[in-house]
């Protein structure tokens, strides 16, 4: 999946990448797949709201990963998404939530893109390298569902799903 970049030999040039989530196993993963690549590199992880402030400061990621759902917070990554975005640092929400609201609450707090868990391998690479170029990045299903939303020819939501919009 390496890419060819001008970046590549150069380890002062490698995208910073911070990842925040509540599960050790996906930090792990996340860590590998972006490791691997040469034009990027994880420069630290946190597992919680609370320490993830203090590793972006220490850090100067980037792109923080970050997960909406961690640990007794089920929605403190949509308050750290809006933390992050709020210092001029771009984020990207990888989650296990496959309703379109979330995506849509995660753009209106900052998020520069949206990658569920269940596609996070095959796409969390493609999505940073996306939000490095300056664009957005949406798992292909939920923007279809957006679109589809968007035009009236979606499917009616779970109604716990219609509650979750009406705030953060």
């Amino acid at each position: 999946m390496n890419s060819p970049s001008s970046a590549a030999g150069n380890p002062a040039s490698r995208w910073r990448v911070l990842i925040v989530d509540d599960h050790p196993l996906v930090r792990m993963g996340l860590a590998a797949l972006i490791d691997a690549e040469s034009d990027l590199m994880v420069c630290g992880q946190a597992a919680d709201y609370d320490g993830a402030p203090q590793a972006t400061a220490r850090e100067q990621p980037d792109l923080v990963l970050i997960d909406i759902g961690l640990g007794d917070e089920p929605e403190g990554g949509l308050e750290l998404l809006k933390e992050v975005s709020r210092q001029a640092v771009r984020a990207i929400v990888v989650s296990m939530h496959e309703a379109p609201t979330w995506a849509e609450r995660a753009l209106a707090a900052g998020a520069r893109g949206y990658v569920q868990k269940s596609e996070a391998g095959r796409n969390v690479v493609h999505a940073i390298r996306r939000v490095r170029a300056g664009r957005i990045y949406v798992s292909e299903s939920i923007s279809e569902q957006l679109l589809e939303r968007r035009l009236g020819a979606a499917p009616a939501e779970d109604p716990q799903q219609r509650i979750a919009t009406l705030t953060d």
